[in-house]
């Protein structure tokens, strides 16, 4: 097959291509990135990334592999479609550093959606048991970005698991980043909850003439 995607016959060229992007088994991914690298064709290059990224979508390869092909794809993405099979395979690996990938793509009108998803479908499988208090502050200012999609069942998710995630990392997380208080002497401090204003009481004074 690898022979064939030099064949002077662009027939052939597109048979062994389509071959590769069908291909079983896992050992054809890195054939599949050269390629997409190296053809000035866009609909080929848009067909190897596919059968890329669904290897890095793939559940039955370890988590670890999957997180290798997106890392290694996401500084070579260039077009929003490529750039949304990136961000639906981040979205089936659900761990910090697939959101780390995430996060950038949020800032973009073209690709929020598609990030926003996946940012949730991350954020709902890490707030899960044990895990839920460390990953939580790495949750709160991506799901905030998120709670702006387009889609409203979806930023309504995004709320809810940002109220989740806000109340598992503490309360100087409500407003999305940790506050600081500086120490005596000007100097800053760590982060740390924002203390409750003392109340307010009026006296009312009687004044005589």
């Amino acid at each position: 097959v690898r022979a064939s995607l030099n064949d002077a016959d662009p027939e052939i060229r597109t048979a062994a291509l389509r071959a590769l992007a069908n291909w079983k088994t896992p050992d054809v991914a890195p054939d599949l990135f050269k390629l997409a690298q190296s053809t000035s064709n866009p609909s080929e290059r848009l067909l190897c990334l596919r059968a890329y990224l669904g290897w890095a979508a793939n559940s039955e390869l370890p988590a670890s592999r999957r997180l290798d092909l997106c890392r290694e794809a996401a500084p070579v993405l260039q077009q929003p479609e490529e750039k949304k099979l990136l961000l639906a395979a981040l979205g089936n690996l659900k761990s910090l550093e697939g959101l780390a990938l995430i996060a950038p793509h949020l800032d973009s009108a073209a690709t929020r959606e598609e990030a926003a998803a996946a940012t949730v479908a991350t954020a709902a499988e890490l707030l899960k048991g044990d895990q839920a208090a460390p990953a939580a502050p790495k949750l709160v200012a991506p799901l905030q970005k998120a709670t702006t999609a387009a889609n409203a069942d979806l930023a309504n998710r995004a709320k809810e698991l940002l109220a989740q995630a806000q109340q598992k990392a503490g309360p100087q997380y409500f407003r999305g980043t940790p506050r600081r208080i500086p120490r005596s002497g000007g100097r800053r401090g760590r982060a740390c909850p924002l203390a409750s204003p003392p109340p307010v009481r009026y006296v009312r004074h009687n004044l005589e003439l």
